[in-house]
């Protein structure tokens, strides 16, 4: 159970450090995706300010056109006036100045319709313009925001890959404790034989005490026996003598 679980603690910090890494959280970096949107809204509104110019230009040309149109309205009816004053050689004149109107006036129309479609231009032009700032701005946010998450998601990956340095000493070490453990009961196994073994000894020293106390008491019994049997053979060597 023990070497199961500190084979865990081992391996638990190489599983996890291989995870947590940016190549698993993201194949893309989503700052350079945002720094690629902010460029192409850049292009974009660089575009549409190029377009709103070249309309702006093309308006000043149409108004252009309109003011020559007015004259040649003007110098074709004052030919037309001419020519009727001439009366008969003038009729050529008259139906010549007549065609300058006609075609004065269809410029004159056609001008009206391109005004009309440059003003439409100019007003879907600003409308773009429009979108395309406001998203510019959310853009630029969500570029800060994501640069903030993504320094902050850095920074919980450097934190766990710093955990999991910590948590691989602290593995390191209960395997080293694990093993001073062993140790440890390794040697209580051998102080205990040698407890047993000594206890062994002292019960034959008791028993051994024991058995010579025993053998000092019947000592000490035939030491009175002889000592008795010695004096009452001098009471008898004493009366002999007598």
């Amino acid at each position: 159970m023990l070497r199961a679980r500190r084979e865990r603690w081992r391996i638990w910090p190489r599983t996890r450090g291989k995870r947590l890494t940016p190549a698993a959280i993201t194949s893309v970096d989503p700052g350079e995706a945002i720094d690629d949107i902010e460029r192409a809204f850049g292009r974009i509104r660089e575009g549409v300010k190029a377009l709103a110019g070249e309309s702006d230009r093309i308006q000043a040309t149409v108004g252009y056109i309109a003011d020559v149109q007015t004259q040649t309205n003007l110098l074709a009816l004052n030919a037309a006036i001419e020519a009727a004053r001439v009366g008969q050689h003038g009729k050529g004149f008259a139906v010549v100045a007549e065609e300058i109107r006609k075609l004065s006036e269809q410029t004159a129309e056609s001008a009206k319709q391109i005004h009309a479609t440059l003003d439409r231009l100019n007003g879907g032009i600003r409308h773009i313009s429009g979108l395309i700032e406001d998203s510019g701005g959310a853009v630029s946010g969500g570029a800060a925001s994501v640069r903030e998450a993504g320094a902050r998601v850095r920074g919980i990956i450097g934190g766990v890959g710093e955990l999991a340095v910590r948590i691989g000493e602290v593995a390191a070490s209960v395997e080293r404790i694990s093993e001073d453990s062993a140790q440890v009961v390794r040697s209580s196994r051998e102080i205990n034989r040698v407890a047993e073994e000594n206890s062994a000894f002292v019960e034959q020293m008791a028993a051994m005490a024991t058995e010579q106390e025993s053998a000092m008491q019947r000592f000490a019994l035939t030491s009175e026996e002889l000592r008795r049997v010695s004096d009452e053979l001098r009471k008898m060597t004493d009366s002999f003598s007598v």
